[in-house]
């Protein structure tokens, strides 16, 4: 029975050496394979910083080409290949009004200082045909203007004034239509 006891003793001995043995080698891979993703993450990482970096060097070329498309200028706003410039506006008549023929109406409007000229037009408001009132200096920034007889009466007209600035073609209309018409005195 001593016999038997001592048998048991050693394989249970030799149990658990191999699985000191399993567990040491288990260890030993489970650390390794752990290494190998510190290591893996490292390299993303390094990717991912370079990627950002190239991200930047993009976001700035990008940047450089629109400026060669919509150079930086006087307009506040390039887009849609008109140069909108902030500081020049219609004021007057800038919509809802009803104008009378033959009378006289103060044409306002705003303008940089240094632009030269305006030209002003009264356009059908579906964007029909226009009609010419006159090239004036920019900054005389008002104009009496006598009411014209128009065909079309009761029909609707915007005030349209143009010019270009800084060799950008720059233009603004009345903010909302207005009509004309003969009027009872």
């Amino acid at each position: 029975m001593q016999n038997k006891i001592q048998s048991q003793t050693i394989l249970v001995e030799v149990l658990l050496v191999c699985l000191a043995v399993l567990f040491l080698f288990g260890g030993y891979t489970i650390w390794k394979t752990m290494q190998s993703f510190k290591e893996e993450v490292g390299l993303l990482n390094v990717q991912l910083e370079a990627s950002e970096t190239q991200n930047v060097v993009l976001a700035a070329e990008l940047q450089k080409l629109k400026d060669e498309l919509n150079p930086p200028g006087p307009c506040d706003d390039n887009s849609m290949g008109r140069c909108v410039i902030t500081s020049f506006n219609v004021l007057s008549p800038n919509g809802n009004e009803t104008l009378c023929v033959g009378d006289t109406l103060s044409i306002v409007w705003e303008a940089p200082k240094d632009m030269m000229f305006v030209s002003l037009f009264l356009q059908e408001a579906d964007g029909g045909n226009s009609i010419a009132i006159g090239k004036f200096p920019a900054d005389q920034k008002t104009v009496q203007w006598k009411i014209p007889t128009i065909k079309k009466q009761g029909k609707l007209y915007r005030l349209v004034v143009n010019s270009t600035y800084q060799s950008f073609l720059t233009a603004d209309m009345s903010d909302d239509a207005f009509s004309i018409q003969k009027c009872a005195r």
